[in-house]
């Protein structure tokens, strides 16, 4: 038995299996010893650690949200293997307790820096590769967004951490987290150190404040603005309604109308009418709705249910807003705050307080919603801990198309040998039948949906057309058997179906893992590219040849691929496990990449257009030169990316925002336009639209769509007389004598930290022995762990490979920040790194 653990609590307690057959927890599985559970609620300090106590309740089981990463998996499935050593009789299925599991404060998460994650005890990983999965927002709100930081800061200063008890199941991690009880627990437990812990918020003074700001915004302060003709666009439970851009309202497939001015009603509904769009009536308003004006600043959304969402656009007071949790919640003076939520199957209306009952019941009524109930919450804007959460969430902004499983769609079991075994299992159910779709909606509106929809361009290119059925019912989607429209496109030999939500799928990927990106990409690679990389921009568009379409498996096969990649993982690693990157040549300048044409390329941007110009026939030559300017280019050394048949000089800016690029860019198009050059100018921004910044030069018999030719064999390079590479004597980004002296100081502190470590010395006392601070040591120690065995942190390791590969660009630390979307300790960190590690392997 551990030793660290209370003996009170066995390492694995004889349980039947965790899940009853609905799915839910089964309060009557968690069998404990009575005399095992601490009484009352006390946090402990055991060792070096924190404990928060074990805790006689599975209703307190809070699930951690993990993304099926090896981290997790690993941790689930050495403890369940070690139960079932203990247990030999277990079944396949059953959990088992878990009962040391790290609770980590991860202030370098960039949508929300008061995260926590639950992490493997084992201190000697990093915090990346102890991740186990993220504590969901809302239970932290009520532990309190500082409870554990407070802890953790506290347990650092002994070299230790804060562990919780939990429950592991084949597919899950629990944790044993009485919500309500752990903030009282941490005050007390903090006070007998002297420490202060910030007090939860009071729900009913915020809610005061909310309310009284939804009722300053329920009456009309200027007259309604004239609204012209309507533009109809699409959006995910309908249409958007603007006028010359500007929002008018929406309606939804079921035909509620939500108009941002109630005055236009009368007016929209006429608009839509001239169009075949129909409109729900209003209804008989319930006995407490207001007889006086027509409510303002309300909005009506369809929920993450089957229900309704109303809300205000009021100015909400900066102390109502939270200082803590997710960024995007923060500060906002202006938010969109839900009102009340209306049940259809119950005719029910919910009303965050009775003060906002007579406005929120007269807009229900005019949204054609039958009210014989009103509910109030029973403190003022207390419905969330009422009523199911997800009720109040606007539909519109759940990441996913929900289903029976909100987050999980379905797809057609038929398609599960297309994708990589369980790429897709944490996103999707596999069905022999489309799951019901709970708003199925009017046909009319559908249609037009279908009619308007631009998605299919984003993915097919401009060469597909409408066929005449957008009649309902229309055709079941491909993959998950939806209802779309059909069209036909010159690469694929039938009509084909897909709906709007599996497009988007396809052109964005989802978050699965580095082994099932990698693997998808190496597919696609191999039936789309002919083998060789692309740039994650470059999987928004299908890259097939028009005279030679393919068929509808395999286009669903390349769609469902696309589903498995995530674009927001380190693409260089991404291509190196697809096994797409052998031919890469690191430089000085870059890592050079042959292009399908021969031509040489320092860097997938460059690539990205090389084999455009390649694939569309358009006559090209890399890297030729600027005319010699006695003041701009005296030695006729600048190069252009590439001259056309005609002349005109191409340049791929890879980093327009940094200033010393920049510089030299000016300096360039000062050159061009003092020689009266014709330079066609391109970033980033413009991978996605090649086929329109050349369209000038695509020959008259080329397809104007966006393809890749079949693979064929690759032309033999142009020969290049190869450069002397002299081996550097200095680090990069021209380190300094001085600056070369204090890291080398830093890594052997960081050495000798970790050999005092391994010695059994705790973190204060190797603060003491090296006259520095706990967090400090631990910063240290992070350090000589990476240093020793870059292997053992392979997201900070893609860092700093990164990092080098920005010094060999000639980039500076402010560029490579701007473009690595990182904190700027993580870019300064990876900085550092960079030169480390250049120094390790240096030639002598």
């Amino acid at each position: 038995m551990n030793e660290d653990l209370p003996h009170r609590y066995p390492i694995f307690i004889r349980l039947k299996p965790a899940f009853a057959g609905d799915g839910e927890f089964d309060t009557d599985m968690w069998a404990r010893q009575r005399d095992s559970t601490p009484a009352p609620y006390r946090i402990q300090r055991q060792g070096k650690d924190i404990l928060l106590p074990f805790y006689d309740d599975a209703d307190d089981l809070i699930d951690v949200t993990w993304s099926g990463d090896g981290q997790a998996d690993r941790f689930i499935r050495d403890t369940l293997q070690e139960y079932r050593r203990q247990h030999p009789d277990a079944g396949p299925h059953e959990g088992a307790p878990a009962p040391a599991i790290a609770l980590l404060p991860r202030p370098d998460n960039t949508y929300n820096p008061d995260a926590v994650s639950a992490a493997d005890p084992n201190r000697d990983l990093s915090d990346e590769q102890r991740y186990l999965g993220y504590l969901p927002d809302s239970d932290l709100e009520e532990i309190g967004w500082t409870t554990i930081p407070t802890l953790a800061d506290l347990a650092s200063q002994w070299g230790g951490q804060v562990r919780c008890y939990g429950w592991v199941t084949p597919d899950s991690i629990l944790l044993d987290l009485p919500l309500d009880k752990v903030h009282a627990a941490a005050t007390t437990f903090l006070a007998t150190y002297g420490i202060t812990l910030d007090p939860l918020p009071n729900p009913h003074e915020t809610g005061a404040i909310l309310v009284d700001a939804a009722l300053t915004g329920t009456t009309w302060d200027k007259p309604p603005h004239p609204i012209g003709s309507l533009t109809l666009t699409p959006r995910r439970q309908g249409l958007s309604l603007t006028d010359g851009g500007k929002p008018i309202g929406h309606l939804s497939n079921d035909t509620r109308l939500a108009v941002f001015d109630e005055r236009h009603r009368e007016r929209v509904i006429a608009e839509l009418a001239m169009q075949n769009l129909p409109v729900t009536p209003m209804a008989t308003p319930h006995a407490t709705a207001a007889n006086g004006p027509i409510p303002a600043r309300y909005e009506l959304h369809p929920s993450a249910s089957t229900g309704w969402v109303i809300e205000t656009t009021a100015d909400i007071p900066t102390e109502a807003l939270p200082t803590h949790g997710p960024r995007h919640k923060r500060g906002e003076e202006n938010i969109i705050a839900a009102v009340a939520y209306y049940e259809p199957d119950k005719k029910t209306l919910w009303v965050q307080a009775d003060q906002l009952v007579p406005t929120a019941a007269c807009y229900a009524a005019r949204v054609g919603f039958e009210v014989t109930t009103v509910r109030i919450a029973k403190h003022p804007w207390g419905l969330r801990t009422e009523i199911a959460e997800h009720r109040l969430i606007p539909y519109e902004t759940v990441p996913f198309d929900t289903t029976d499983d909100p987050g999980r769609r379905t797809l057609l079991s038929h398609h599960r040998t297309s994708v990589p075994p369980e790429s897709l299992a944490h996103h999707y159910a596999w069905a022999d039948h489309p799951a019901p779709e709970k708003r199925r909606g009017h046909p009319n509106i559908l249609a037009a949906r279908e009619r308007l929809d631009r998605t299919r361009t984003k993915l097919f290119g401009g060469d597909h057309t409408l066929t005449d059925n957008l009649t309902d019912p229309l055709t079941p989607c491909r993959l998950c058997g939806h209802q779309a429209a059909t069209f036909t496109t010159p690469t694929c030999t039938e009509p084909v179906t897909y709906c709007r939500t599996c497009i988007l799928t396809a052109c964005n990927g989802l978050g699965t893992n580095r082994a099932h990106t990698s693997t998808a990409v190496a597919e696609i690679a191999t039936l789309e590219f002919g083998g060789i990389a692309m740039l994650p921009d470059q999987l928004t568009t299908l890259h097939l040849n028009p005279d030679t379409p393919v068929t509808p498996e395999v286009l669903d096969r390349l769609l469902l691929l696309r589903f498995a990649v995530n674009r927001v993982l380190p693409w260089t690693r991404i291509l190196t496990a697809a096994g797409l990157t052998p031919n890469g040549i690191p430089t000085a300048r870059g890592t050079i990449i042959q292009a399908r044409d021969g031509h040489l390329c320092l860097s997938l941007q460059e690539k990205a257009v090389c084999e455009f110009l390649y694939q569309h026939g358009i006559a090209h030559d890399r890297e030729p030169h600027y005319p010699t300017d006695t003041e701009v280019n005296p030695n006729g050394r600048w190069r252009a990316d590439w001259q056309l048949a005609d002349g005109t000089l191409v340049e791929m800016w890879g980093m327009p925002k940094d200033k010393q690029y920049a510089q030299r860019m000016y300096a360039k198009q000062q050159l061009a336009r003092k020689r009266n050059l014709t330079v066609l100018e391109l970033t980033a921004d413009d991978l996605p639209r090649l086929a329109d910044r050349f369209a000038p030069w695509i020959p008259i018999d080329r397809t104007p769509q966006r393809w890749t030719p079949p693979a064929t064999p690759t032309p033999k390079p142009r020969t290049r007389t190869p450069r002397t590479r002299t081996p550097r004597t200095h680090t990069p980004g021209k380190v300094h004598a001085t600056n070369i002296a204090a890291a080398e100081e830093r890594l052997a502190r960081a050495g000798r930290a970790l050999e005092l470590q391994r010695h059994g010395h705790t973190r204060a006392e190797i603060a003491a022995a090296l006259s520095t601070t706990p967090d400090t040591v631990k910063v240290l120690l992070q350090d000589a762990r990476f240093y020793e065995d870059p292997t053992s942190n392979p997201e900070r390791l893609d860092l700093a490979f990164a990092a080098i590969t920005a010094v060999a660009a000639g980039k500076s630390k402010t560029a490579f920040h701007a473009e690595s979307n990182r904190s700027e300790r993580l870019t300064s960190r990876a900085w550092r790194d960079a030169n480390t590690l250049d120094r390790q392997t240096a030639p002598d």
